[in-house]
């Protein structure tokens, strides 16, 4: 930034930002992959078991994230606590395919999709990249 000081002259600041990979902003997203067929539940189930294999996610969040809100671009697909869990509640129940594709895009074998992860114990949302094969 730059500061007037009138007669004293200007005095400029210069400084170095860093990018933080899982900025829910910018980042690219932990990526993740799990099956099409896998319901909603078993995937939420995944990413809260503190084992690893699909659908787990890193060492420094596994055991922190205990009871995930899962929700893909503007709709909410799971809401885990509050008003809305009686609503989303069904969709435990339903494959990652009938959830976050359009009937059209049923045949693609593998496709990558963005979705936010939000739990009481976590700082801020974590971004997923996940793909779906």
């Amino acid at each position: 930034y730059t500061m007037y000081m009138g007669g004293y002259g200007v005095y400029t600041h210069v400084a170095s930002y860093e990018r933080d990979p899982q900025c829910i902003v910018c980042g690219a997203g932990i990526a993740i992959k799990t099956r099409a067929d896998s319901t909603l539940a078993s995937f939420r189930d995944a990413l809260t078991s503190d084992s690893g294999g699909d659908g787990a996610l890193p060492t420094d969040l596994r055991g922190k994230v205990t009871s995930p809100s899962i929700s893909h671009g503007s709709s909410n697909l799971y809401m885990a606590h509050g008003p809305l869990e009686p609503l989303t509640r069904a969709n435990l129940s339903k494959s990652l395919r009938e959830l976050l594709f359009a009937e059209a895009d049923m045949e693609c074998e593998r496709r990558t999709v963005t979705l936010m992860l939000n739990d009481k114990a976590l700082a801020a949302p974590v971004r997923l990249r996940v793909t779906v094969e």
